[in-house]
């Protein structure tokens, strides 16, 4: 069982493998945005330096660019506090300059993965009378398959959003 702080790691890792076979077939070149995080040696504890942006940034085939946040959780639903207020007006921005961007969530009880824009997101958020977005959200939306050799083929489900 891993713990907390790495829950999302092997999300990372496969996005990651997905992000250098989308490099390799001309399709995208997309980066994971370091954390940055400093190191106190005398309390032996790190930290934020600084609020981050999104986990992934890049540009597709074509030249717009991408922005987008990867979210793993292992209940029915999406606490919108994952989601940090930084990370979300970041991924407006870029939505407004016409990029895309979105939330890439992956539900760990089903082994699915889903792809919301980010205006489709805040819309729910604004709307619903909970604090998650649940996983029967995505009930008549088809989840993020493997396709072309690309485990989780997210590029793909993007454009039929």
């Amino acid at each position: 069982m891993s713990n907390y702080g790495n829950r999302g790691m092997w999300l990372e890792h496969v996005i990651e493998r997905c992000n250098r076979l989308y490099k390799n077939k001309g399709q995208a070149v997309i980066d994971k945005v370091p954390t940055n995080i400093s190191y106190n040696t005398r309390t032996q504890k790190a930290r934020f330096k600084a609020k981050g942006t999104v986990d992934f940034i890049g540009t597709l085939k074509g030249g717009q660019s991408v922005a987008f946040d990867a979210k793993n959780t292992t209940t029915n639903a999406l606490k919108f506090d994952n989601v940090r207020p930084h990370q979300e007006q970041y991924l407006l921005s870029v939505d407004k300059l016409g990029g895309k961007a979105f939330l890439l969530i992956y539900f760990q009880k089903y082994e699915e993965m889903y792809t919301i824009d980010i205006k489709d997101y805040v819309n729910y958020k604004s709307t619903a009378e909970r604090k998650s977005i649940p996983y029967s959200y995505f009930a008549d939306k088809e989840p993020v398959q493997s396709v072309n050799g690309i485990p989780f083929d997210y590029l793909r489900m993007e454009e039929t959003n």
